[in-house]
């Protein structure tokens, strides 16, 4: 039996009611052809939203068991030291998305 590396995907979020499910779909579709060498996890992180994203992050996290929700109270918290602090014995990286989903269009 193989083993797999681990590789945790983090993605913070903020009043990302409309999009947490599908970027979840997409990254899952773009990251199948690699599971026969790496198991995914994947921690989205809820930066006090004030729409329905926690509700929606929870429903996902109930039906995928490699998916968990860090929920923070404050706004722009300091996902740096997540990453640095984040340490896992079969973990061999950690990607972090900064950006928020939806790209303005202006």
């Amino acid at each position: 039996m193989q083993n797999k590396k681990l590789i945790t995907l983090v993605l913070p979020t903020f009043n990302e009611e409309e999009n947490v499910e599908p970027i979840y779909l997409k990254l899952k579709e773009v990251l199948h052809p690699f599971l026969n060498k790496y198991e995914f996890h994947f921690i989205f992180i809820d930066n006090a939203s004030e729409d329905s994203t926690l509700i929606k992050l929870k429903k996902l996290a109930w039906k995928e068991e490699n998916l968990k929700i860090i929920v923070t109270r404050m706004q722009g918290w300091q996902l740096d030291t997540f990453k640095e602090s984040y340490e896992h014995k079969k973990n061999k990286g950690i990607s972090l998305f900064k950006k928020n989903f939806l790209e303005s269009k202006n």
